[in-house]
Parts: structure tokens; sequence; C-alpha cells
């Protein structure tokens, strides 16, 4: 089937292509039928025509630019905030503060031994082995008396002043110097051995409470009568 043909009149030609277009398509999708002829058809179909204007294209998935504006102000804000550079703060070095580092004193040392300890052993030592070569023998005589104290038998003034037990002793026997070392010496020694230190130079052993001398040698017993007499077996500190 062929397409209608349509017949325009001549206020028809007149109108707009546009018009005339519309016109076109409203006659075509109808069945076809006689053109109306006169003018009241030409004045309703172009009433009809211009009566709607055309809607305005709207493309679909792109938001508007009355809304992406508010963003946009809102982005340039933020990068501006951001790319501004804080102001660098100057600190002034400020003095520290002086203290004055003081020395401490010394402690002084107390003594582990009384003056009257020493001179007590130095009395002893001189009645009965001043007359005795050997410092070794000396020696023994003040390691005896100890001996007695770690037994429990009293102070080193107790056991040494005791009546009848170091027969040289006197209170008027004169403090030899010499003698007075080598009783500060054995002292020394003895404490050193109370802290735990080993071979500290022990010239009698600790169970030889008891000596008798002949005025050259004194000899050292392990028992009050009787007993084994020490043969000096031990190290000496005192000879070369």
């Amino acid at each position: 089937m062929g397409k209608s043909r349509i017949s325009w009149s001549p206020v028809q030609i007149m109108l707009p292509a546009k018009c005339r277009l519309k016109l076109r398509k409203r006659f075509t999708a109808r069945e076809p039928r006689e053109p109306a002829i006169g003018f009241p058809a030409i004045r309703s179909a172009w009433i009809t025509s211009i009566s709607s204007p055309p809607r305005p294209l709207r493309r679909k998935g792109k938001p508007a630019m009355s809304k992406l504006l508010p963003v946009l102000l809102l982005s340039l804000v933020l990068l501006s905030s951001c790319s501004a550079k804080p102001e660098t703060e100057i600190i002034e070095p400020t003095e520290l503060p002086m203290f004055e580092v003081t020395t401490p004193e010394p402690t002084p040392t107390v003594p582990l031994w009384s003056e009257e300890e020493v001179d007590v052993l130095a009395k002893m030592v001189w009645g009965e082995a001043r007359g005795v070569p050997s410092d070794t023998e000396k020696a023994a005589c003040v390691w005896c008396a100890l001996n007695r104290v770690d037994q429990g038998y009293g102070s080193i003034t107790t056991v040494v002043t005791a009546p009848y037990q170091f027969i040289g002793y006197d209170a008027d026997n004169p403090i030899d110097d010499e003698i007075k070392t080598l009783c500060e010496d054995v002292l020394t020694r003895w404490y050193a051995e109370k802290d735990g230190e080993t071979n500290t130079g022990r010239v009698l052993p600790s169970d030889y409470l008891w000596f008798s001398g002949d005025g050259k040698h004194n000899y050292f017993r392990n028992a009050y009568k009787g007993g084994e007499t020490w043969d000096w077996s031990l190290p000496s500190p005192y000879e070369s």
C-alpha cells in the first residue's frame, strides 16, 4: 500500500516547515481520509501545532549545573586551605639553668677494731714472744687469742686480759710499734676471713686455743692438756 499524499492548501504552504512536519505526522498517523478543505480546518490545525511549544531536551544521567556548583565551591575552599603553608614558629633558644656540682666528701673509714684492742694484743705479744725472731710465731699468738673470740670466750679485750690465760700480758707492758703493726695486719686478715675471703694468710688453724713457750719458741696445741702440737705447715705471708 503506498503512502497517502497530503494536499496542502495555499495557507498551509505558508506555514513554517516545522509546523508542516507536525501536520504531516498528525495526518499520517490517522486513518486516511479526505483532507479538510476550508479555513476552519486550516485554522484548527495551525492552532494545534503552535499551541504546545516544544519541550527542551534534557540529557539523562548528568546532574544539573545548579547542583554541582556548591560542590565545586566547597572543593575549591578545601584545596585552598590545604595548600596554604602554615607559618613556621621560631623558637628562640633559652639558657639552660646552671647546676652547681658538688663533690661529696669522702666518708671517713671506721676501723673494724678499736685502739684499745690493738694495744692489749701488742702488750700480750710483747710479753709472750718478744724474744722470738719469727714474725710467723708472733702472729700465731694473735691468732690464738682471736680463735678464742671465735669460740665465744668473749671480746678481744676480755680474752686477752682474763686472769691466768695469757701470762705474758701486763697492762704496764710497752707498746712496740713493729709488734703493733703486726697485730693490725692479723686483725685485717681476720676480718677479711669473716667476710668470706679465703687464703687470707692465717698461720694457725682455728681449733688451736692454747700454747706454751720456753723463751725461744712457743708451742701451740688444740687441747688444754695433750692434743696435737702445730707443725707450721700452713704457708706464712711473713716468710719469704
